[in-house]
């Protein structure tokens, strides 16, 4: 049975391709940050997630449209084979246009409608107008 759990396992992790916009880090769950991207430009943001303890990351707040839209989450497995090891959920934006909005997420257990989320990071999105260069921050 274990056997082939873990050759299911590596197959997802053959086969389930990461989006660019979730392969380096834009946030983490420990810190309320700042994204700065452009107009018309994918962007994601990850965060650290453990779904094997029965908690996800949610929205709880949307972006104002005219400035970001959500498209979707994904979970990005760990690099590790342990079993119970942390991930990242990413979750993919688009930039609607120059402006700056905030995003909203919880983390949370769904099964647990009343109980306040383990965690809880605003993130705000800084979106630069066309032919703005974008500051990236530095390491």
């Amino acid at each position: 049975m274990s056997v082939a759990f873990a050759a299911l396992a590596l197959i997802f992790q053959v086969f389930a391709q990461t989006p660019d916009a979730c392969m380096v880090p834009t946030t983490s769950a420990d810190a309320n940050q700042d994204v700065t991207v452009a107009t018309n430009q994918v962007f994601g943001i990850v965060l650290a997630a453990n779904p094997t303890t029965g908690y996800s990351w949610s929205i709880a707040a949307d972006p104002d449209p005219g400035v970001a839209a959500a498209l979707d989450s994904q979970f990005l497995p760990p690099d590790t084979s342990l079993i119970g090891a942390p991930g990242r959920e990413c979750f993919r934006f688009t930039s609607a246009g120059a402006g700056q909005t905030r995003v909203g997420f919880v983390y949370t257990r769904p099964f647990e409608p009343d109980a306040p989320p383990a965690q809880s990071i605003t993130v705000q999105v800084n979106v630069a107008a066309p032919g703005v260069p974008v500051q990236l921050p530095s390491e």
